[in-house]
């Protein structure tokens, strides 16, 4: 194993590379790495700030307390020092403009990460991140985890990876803030809507005891109950359905004395029809009258049967006129016959 190769070095060199890059690019002054840092951090973007006092921290601890360290944090070293050379490759303006953009990605961060922590009580842990999302997935709207995720994907790529995906992604950090805060104002006018509906309803009320005490609610309580039969001596007895209500009065004989009550005696009886009567208005009723005097004046007629060809009788045809003919025949014969035997004479 080479003494390059070993961690403390690697730290050690890493520390020296950027301070020469800090002297040569910004005029950083100073004895150490953290020296030069503070004499221009004023024209260092912030994410290489973070990036620059994270290797002086191991390198600090790996030197002057626990050798370990720098062995348990070398490729956090490595990784912040090749995120740092990615960066110093762009120019001052492509630079400053990378930082704006990679500023406005990190205050959508924060502020869906505190979010987060206020309305649906998520763990604090700054900035976001995809375990953050899968504590609270259960109570955000439906769409909106997946559009969180890839708002971590852009600031990882841009934190972790090059500067410049702030940029890049700029446009569409800027839709997916808009399309989760809609989301979000959607899902809150809802929830909104559903506790004004349940506000509007009436509260059931609770009976109380003779003491002031809330006793549990039973069924049919607040129903009024019926008052019970009292006896002639003034105690109450047992209640009998249908007790309160009206009896029937039993019609009377002509002498006095209550007779057996008829079912539907009571009834008013229907009036006699006569025949001085103007016809009722009722169209049943006209409808069966009107059956009824059809069924009386029914006569059966004969059943029907299909009509027989019969041929046109003509009176060229007759019997006389057969008969003129066969003669008119017969004396056209002779007629012929004598003709011939007089000629041959």
């Amino acid at each position: 194993m080479t003494s390059d190769s070993h961690p403390l070095v690697r730290i050690v060199n890493i520390s020296q590379d950027l301070e020469r890059r800090l002297e040569e690019r910004y005029g950083a002054t100073g004895e150490g790495l953290g020296q030069q840092l503070e004499s221009v951090k004023e024209r260092i973007p912030d994410v290489l700030r973070k990036k620059i006092k994270t290797i002086v921290k191991i390198r600090n601890n790996a030197v002057h307390e626990d050798v370990n360290v720098a062995q348990k944090f070398a490729d956090r070293v490595d990784e912040c020092h090749r995120y740092i050379l990615i960066a110093f490759s762009h120019s001052d303006a492509d630079l400053e403009a990378f930082a704006q953009a990679y500023d406005t990605l990190q205050g959508i961060v924060d502020y869906y990460s505190t979010l987060l922590e206020e309305e649906y009580g998520a763990k604090p842990q700054s900035p976001l991140t995809v375990k953050k999302i899968k504590s609270v997935e259960k109570k955000l709207p439906k769409w909106a985890p997946g559009k969180l995720y890839r708002l971590v994907n852009y600031f990882n790529k841009a934190t972790y990876g090059d500067i410049s995906a702030a940029y890049d992604n700029l446009e569409l950090v800027l839709k997916l803030d808009q399309t989760v805060k809609k989301i979000l104002r959607n899902s809150d006018k809802s929830d909104g809507a559903r506790k004004k509906k349940g506000a509007d309803r009436p509260k059931k009320r609770v009976s109380s005891s003779p003491s002031g005490m809330a006793t549990q609610q039973v069924p049919g309580a607040d129903r009024p109950k019926k008052r019970a039969s009292s006896s002639p001596s003034g105690m109450a007895t047992q209640l009998v359905p249908g007790a309160d209500r009206p009896k029937k009065r039993a019609p009377s004989s002509p002498s006095g004395m209550a007779t057996q009550q008829v079912p539907g005696a009571d009834r008013p009886k229907k009036r006699a029809s006569s025949s001085s009567r103007a016809p009722h208005n009722n169209y049943n009723a006209r409808r069966t009258n009107n059956r009824a005097d059809v069924k009386k004046t029914f006569v059966p007629t004969p059943n029907y049967r299909k009509p027989q060809y019969v041929a046109p009788s003509s009176s060229f045809l007759s019997i006389p006129t057969l008969v003129a003919l066969g003669v008119f025949i017969v004396v056209v014969i002779l007629g012929v016959v004598w003709l011939c035997r007089a000629m041959a004479s």
